[in-house]
């Protein structure tokens, strides 16, 4: 199911996989968000499209560096350049081995935002099919 925000046109995978899968399913294009306006519609689309899930995380286009001090964006740029989504205390790297991103939402405490989880979870993820002109 396809559905357009206001600069790209995103789809959530039809089943669940890890990150790796979740990525190829999506053409490589795992959803880049580039600011708030952006995440509350990509989260409201989460919440319509999986109304039964009361913890649910959704891959999206970002991962650890291999030197583990940052998070970037599929297409390299570093996250911490421009719109911060990450829950309060996030990343975490609990565990040592949170290496991908996801999108949060806990309809018991009525958080959600960006959260690090380890790459093997199988998720649901956005894709991302690229720029809408506008």
């Amino acid at each position: 199911m396809f559905f357009a925000a206001p600069q790209s046109r995103f789809w959530i995978t039809r089943e669940k996989q890890n990150y790796e899968g979740s990525s190829r399913s999506c053409g490589g294009r795992l959803a880049i968000i580039r600011n708030k306006k952006e995440q509350d519609f990509l989260i409201k689309k989460v919440r319509n499209l999986l109304p039964n899930e009361i913890y649910t995380n959704v891959y999206i286009g970002m991962t650890r560096t291999r030197d583990g001090r940052y998070f970037i964006w599929r297409n390299k740029e570093r996250v911490d350049t421009g719109y911060n989504g990450w829950m309060p205390r996030e990343p975490n790297n609990a565990g040592r081995n949170e290496n991908c991103g996801t999108i949060l939402i806990n309809r018991h405490t009525n958080a959600e935002g960006w959260n690090d989880l380890a790459c093997h979870h199988k998720l649901f993820a956005i894709c991302e099919s690229g720029r809408v002109k506008q």
